[in-house]
């Protein structure tokens, strides 16, 4: 939403790299429900499945917060590995007791919705890889 509704399109267009899915959504999220002409001209980054960004660095999408929503694996030189998530959660409680923000949320912050059944499938699926790799954070 923030890009989306940014004063001054022409200035944060050049900088960014939209997958398909971002892209197709970015206009829903516009205030007048049209996408400045600066962001129409983007071509998208990648589409559809996990890719490698740079060395150590994967990008795969995973929608259900928004469509285009995509988690970041990072894996550093000296073998960390962290898995950047954004806000398919708020807090790492939900992921460790397998919790997902309350309907109610749905209805007062969201517009569009969040995939409700998504999310659990991803939170799910968080919960599961934190039990079998305690190491990744």
């Amino acid at each position: 939403m923030a890009i989306a509704r940014h004063p001054a399109p022409e200035v944060l267009a050049p900088r960014l790299r939209l997958n398909a899915s971002q892209k197709a959504v970015l206009g829903s999220f516009t205030e007048q429900g049209v996408l400045p002409a600066d962001y129409a001209a983007i071509a998208p980054y990648f589409e559809g499945a996990a890719k490698q960004l740079a060395p150590g660095v994967v990008v795969a999408p995973s929608p259900g917060h928004t469509e285009g929503t995509q988690v970041v694996f990072v894996t550093l030189q000296d073998g960390r590995e962290f898995l950047l998530i954004g806000d398919i959660v708020w807090a790492m409680s939900n992921i460790t007791d397998l919790k997902i923000r309350p309907r109610l949320t749905q209805v007062l912050i969201f517009d569009p919705n969040e995939d409700r059944s998504a999310i659990k499938q991803q939170v799910r699926a968080l919960h599961e890889l934190s039990r079998h790799e305690p190491d990744l954070v």
